[in-house]
């Protein structure tokens, strides 16, 4: 598994109400979208996922009954619905529309449903990214849909849920949590414990009240930049595009990966024109530029233009 795969998902989605969606159910659905180019693919191809990959995911050690683990979580994800409604209809569809198991092999060949198609590809706004890694060592639930639902508000620096629709986005039962210090103590502290130890964004909140009663959660988020040594043959450049107050960060990383790989194959050309080009251009401006470039075709954007003509000097 990469440490760099990118989650891109619409906004609409990460919204949608997910109830009895397991731990171990999100994160390989997370892995599937990883493994998608919502600014290239124009269909979903099958992705395929090892048995190790399925471990590190889930967190098993002991893989004495790893395979029938696998076919039975692939199993429920398959039963799995998302559900929109509207004022004048309600429209369910599945998350996935395949699994093949490869007897024998240690592999699990999956296809995300056709209906998923707005809201994981060709995404030109109102989206949410992040680096799959920071929801990958989560062991709660509840904090990695947290996560989620405060990182489409990271420019904001904060974002208030009622509690009624903070219970639904998290997939709560409505049996469970029902006393809210029960759900302060095993929901919104937990989440916060682990957003804040495992993932590139710091998260408090402050409880809102109706005489004594709370009825709303008012989340505080702010990015934070984690810069670790990677490999020499890892481009040392890389990161100055994490220090984007954005996720837009995010993706501008992963874009120049790809187009270190599929443009250039010159690395060390590479590494000291894209140098050349931060310091001619500011961070975040650089940020929107190459963004652009997924959207316009590498060689059609103002971009490229002026890349290639550092590239070329």
């Amino acid at each position: 598994m990469a440490k760099t795969d990118i989650v891109v998902q619409s906004n609409e989605l990460i919204m949608l109400d997910r109830y009895d969606w397991t731990l171990q159910e999100q994160k390989i659905f997370l892995f599937l979208v990883s493994r998608v180019n919502s600014m290239k693919d124009k269909d979903f191809r099958k992705i395929t996922l090892t048995v190790q990959e399925f471990a590190e995911l889930i967190g098993v050690k002991n893989r004495s009954s790893i395979y029938t683990s696998l076919e039975m979580i692939t199993d429920k994800i398959l039963s799995r619905v998302f559900r929109i409604e509207t004022e004048f209809s309600v429209t369910k569809f599945q998350a996935l529309s395949r699994a093949k198991y490869i007897k024998k092999t240690g592999i699990i060949d999956l296809t995300i449903h056709q209906d998923m198609m707005p809201y994981l590809l060709e995404i030109s706004k109102n989206f949410t990214a992040y680096e799959l890694k920071n929801i990958t060592k989560m062991t709660s639930s509840y904090a990695l849909r947290t996560y989620e639902l405060i990182k489409m508000y990271e420019r904001l620096g904060e974002v208030t849920y009622t509690i009624e629709n903070l219970r639904n986005k998290l997939g709560i039962n409505a049996g469970e949590f029902l006393n809210f210090a029960h759900f302060n103590k095993h929901v919104l502290s937990i989440a916060r414990r682990e957003i804040n130890s495992k993932t590139d964004l710091r998260m408090e909140y402050d409880l809102i009240k109706e005489g004594r009663k709370v009825t709303q959660v008012k989340f505080k988020v702010k990015h934070v930049q984690v810069v670790k040594p990677t490999c020499k043959t890892k481009s040392p450049q890389m990161h100055l595009f994490k220090t984007s107050s954005t996720a837009a960060g995010d993706i501008a990383t992963h874009l120049i990966d790809k187009l270190r790989h599929e443009v250039y194959d010159n690395d060390a050309k590479f590494q000291s024109v894209l140098t050349d080009y931060i310091e001619k251009i500011n961070v975040e401006k650089a940020t929107k530029e190459i963004i652009k470039t997924e959207k316009l075709g590498f060689r059609k954007s103002g971009f490229m233009k002026f890349f290639e003509y550092l590239f070329k000097r």
